[in-house]
């Protein structure tokens, strides 16, 4: 060790004090292509090629593999290829003399709008002090968050652990611009809705869900169950606001959702185990428990990983028999819930330029009971929240995706795609009335993309197919049981192309388009529907801007596209509905500073969205399950985020508003008001999230690290649903409820070091109880009645994680 300390010391005097005294030589290109091999050997052979010195230790390569670095490369430019997905960074300490080096541990961050911009310039890889670098990967390419001109936030895997995130539902609650929430009129807590930006209650769903780069399917063309991926073994969420059509499919017209797995590796082998236990106020016990672990199987050619995550989460209802005089319990902390997740991934480097990765993932929900209560009888303050509908409203659903990704890389395009197979069950009760899912999905998507992503011209395309059959089983307690199939095909073709008009400005062009049908039998009364077969496209366009090397400026406008089908009833069973397709134009312009040697980032953007629905069926609307928005509508809104690092001090603040409301009077029969000019969407206008978090500093390997979270979220306020009253005339109490705005304070302390964190983390500290019907994240459930939720009360978090 002390030899080489001495041969850096030399290699640091001689290009600090000798060097500079030499002629300038011209900048070094790669001659010939480096292909992917063991990291130290990639460096040896850019050495040879460049004639730079490179100064490391050499511990930090011995594991690690690089993917290679292309011919005609500058050399800076051909360094960031030998060292993508390595971890490690470079910086030119002279013209002839590099020094690679580890990147910086920090804090994680919460949203990567707020995340730093890389420097254009090659001379400093990220300088010491500077804030996390981000590479997305939400556009199913390898990009930093510097270079994607578009509003997005990136959750890493030690963001999400420090706030709590187990699944879809925390990550929306903490993430401004999303809203998530079930309908507590139907029950069991499976019909839930998504939406970003304010883009809500379409006819269809309108936020696309991926795991990795496969859609997560719709069920009921409107919902998406609960069929939600959970974070245990997540390498990073990715969330795009505004459509993604281009790129990823259709139902995105508000944005996409990806859970980005972490993925075997072929040189290195990780683990990890994590163990919590929850108390909740009022409520049960919850615990959890999981594990993964992979690495090569056979060194550079196969690797493997595993992962499996059980949590069994306490609930806080008290199911009580609404004929007692006593309301006398019958089954205390009902609306617990057990979850589990399995699975299985390996890659095999065929060659150097080619890899396939089979993977397959289990995962299941079930509900006990629903989580609404009855506010007649229940006292929040007291912590009672009393169920005194029919009966116990279980709810179950499981799925398997199993999917066969193929990555090569040929002489001028690199190759991707996939094939999957999802197969879904769920079973419902609703009141006395029960329901099933089964579900099988087929998809297919393949992709060449352009090598020289710096070229003047480069480009993308791909081509895509779905193929659905979809049952729906129902058993009502006063009606036949019955049975309604759905067929449902869909082709795609799509591309991309982006023009570098300078070494500041871009600009591209993309669009795709698609031909679907679909099939659908109703057995009990006999029905049947035939979608015509229809096409359709959808066209994006973007210009960006690097202004200074550390201010992106960017603008798009994108066409967002959901197709449209039929969808089961449950309020009606036997009856079912056509709805047509879903289209808006969405405009966006944004903008990201670093400033202050990367310790302060910076991003803004605004946006206007404007789509027209039609005017929906009135008999439709009377079904009372899912309430479409008349006419016109738009929404406007903003986003902003600041995060800012100061010696060990972090805090972030994320905001995000949308005034989404219908540009439409809509009456039916010229008496019954649906909708008035101005009426607002289902939408929380403000949200708000903010956090600090303050590092102390044990030792070298240990610290304790402080952290407080504010959540705010307001008011939805009156929506076009309160005109319904005058629709609604039977089974009406009033008009439909407006949901308060929330405000949730969470605390954290945890002790780490290197390979382990022990955390105890207070979720809800004030204990807010506020009555919920999701009409603020977009639910349009009309059926007015007694029955809400509330956020789950104060809870206490220990944990504890530990990494290989």
């Amino acid at each position: 060790m002390r030899a080489l300390q001495t041969w850096v010391l030399a290699g640091l005097a001689w290009s600090v004090i000798a060097r500079p005294l030499c002629a300038a030589v011209p900048e070094p290109v790669l001659t010939v292509d480096i292909v992917a091999r063991p990291l130290s050997e990639a460096l040896a052979a850019f050495s040879r090629q460049t004639g730079l010195q490179l100064i490391y230790v050499s511990a930090i390569a011995e594991t690690q593999r690089s993917p290679g670095a292309r011919s005609g490369l500058a050399a800076p430019e051909a360094l960031r290829e030998l060292l993508a997905g390595t971890g490690l960074r470079f910086e030119f300490l002279n013209e002839r003399t590099v020094r690679i080096f580890p990147a910086p541990v920090v804090v994680p961050t919460l949203a990567a709008s707020a995340n730093p911009v890389r420097s254009s310039e090659h001379h400093i890889e990220g300088g010491p002090g500077a804030l996390e670098e981000v590479v997305v990967i939400g556009t199913r390419g390898a990009v930093p968050l510097s270079q994607a001109p578009l509003d997005l936030v990136v959750w890493s895997a030690e963001a999400m652990e420090v706030s709590g995130v187990k699944g879809l539902p925390e990550l929306a609650a903490l993430t401004p611009g999303i809203g998530f929430a079930f309908s507590p009129g139907i029950g069991s807590d499976f019909y839930t809705h998504l939406q970003i930006r304010g883009v809500t209650n379409r006819h269809g769903a309108t936020v696309g869900l991926y795991l990795d780069d496969v859609p997560i399917p719709l069920a009921r063309q409107a919902s998406y169950l609960r069929s939600l991926p959970v974070t245990f073994d997540v390498d990073q969420v990715e969330v795009l606001r505004g459509p993604q059509t281009v790129l990823l499919g259709e139902h995105t017209q508000g944005g996409a959702i990806r859970f980005n797995l972490t993925q075997p590796s072929l040189t290195q082998f990780s683990a990890q185990t994590r163990l919590e236990w929850d108390s909740t106020q009022y409520g049960g016990m919850s615990y959890e428990a999981g594990a993964a672990a992979g690495g090569p199987v056979v060194s550079d050619r196969v690797g493997l990983r595993l992962s499996g995550w059980y949590r069994e989460q306490g609930g806080y209802v008290d199911r009580v028999d609404p004929q007692s005089p006593t309301l006398a319990r019958v089954d205390t902390d009902a609306n617990r819930y057990v979850s589990k997740l399995a699975r299985g991934a390996l890659v095999f480097a065929l060659t150097d330029a080619l890899q396939l990765s089979p993977s397959v993932t289990y995962q299941s929900l079930y509900i006990h009971d629903t989580s609404t209560f009855d506010t007649t009888v229940s006292s929040p303050a007291r912590g009672l929240f009393l169920n005194t509908t029919a009966g116990r409203q279980p709810f179950e659903d499981s799925y398997i995706l199993a999917s066969l990704h193929i990555a090569g890389h040929l002489r001028a395009a690199d190759l991707s795609g996939f094939v999957s197979c999802f197969d879904r069950n769920a079973t419902a009760v609703f009141l006395v009335d029960e329901y099933g899912l089964s579900q099988r999905v087929y998809e297919a998507d393949l992709r060449l993309t352009s090598s020289d992503s710096g070229a003047a011209l480069s480009w993308l395309g791909g081509l895509s197919a779905s193929f659905q059959h979809a049952r729906n089983p129902s058993w009502p307690a006063m009606l036949p049981a019955s049975a309604n199939d759905l067929d449902e095909s869909e082709w795609a073709a799509y591309g991309q192309l982006t023009l570098r008009f300078a070494a500041s400005l871009t600009g591209d062009v993309g669009v795709r388009a698609g031909h679907w049908k679909y099939s659908f039998w109703n057995e009990v009364p006999p029905a049947s529907l035939e979608g015509d077969s229809s096409v359709w496209a959808a066209p994006a366009f973007g210009l960006a801007w690097q202004a200074q090397p550390q201010t992106l400026i960017y603008a798009r406008a994108a066409r967002g596209y959901g197709s449209g089908g039929v969808a089961p009833n449950l309020g009606s069973p036997g009856y079912s509905e056509e709805f047509p397709a879903d289209a808006l134009w969405s405009f966006e312009v944004g903008a990201k500073q670093v400033l202050w040697n990367e310790r302060l980032h910076l991003t803004v953007g605004a946006f206007h969205i404007t789509w027209r629905n039609g005017i929906p069926n009135p008999q439709y609307v009377n079904l009372q399950e899912h309430i479409p928005v008349p006419g016109t509508a738009v929404s406007n809104g903003f986003d902003l985020g600041a995060d800012a690092w100061l010696g060990h001090t972090r805090a972030a603040l994320s905001a995000a508003y949308s005034d989404a409301h219908v540009t439409q009077t809509v009456r039916f029969d010229e008496y019954y008001l649906f909708a008035a000019r101005g009426n607002s969407l289902q939408v929380s206008p403000w949200n708000v999230t903010a956090w600090i978090e303050h590092d102390i500093p044990i030792d070298t390997n240990r610290g304790v690290a402080l952290r407080i979270e504010d959540v705010f979220r307001s008011s939805s306020g009156a929506t076009f649903l309160n005109n319904l009253q005058s629709i609604y005339q039977v089974g009406i109490g009033g008009n439909p409820a407006i949901d308060p705005s929330t405000n949730v304070l969470n605390l954290r302390a945890a002790l780490h070091g290197q390979h382990f964190e022990i955390a105890a983390l207070l979720t809800n500290a004030l204990n807010a109880h506020p009555s919920l019907t999701g009409s603020a994240n977009g639910v349009d459930q009309a059926t007015i009645t007694d029955e809400v939720y509330t956020l789950v009360p104060r809870t206490l978090h220990l944990s504890g994680n530990w990494r290989f």
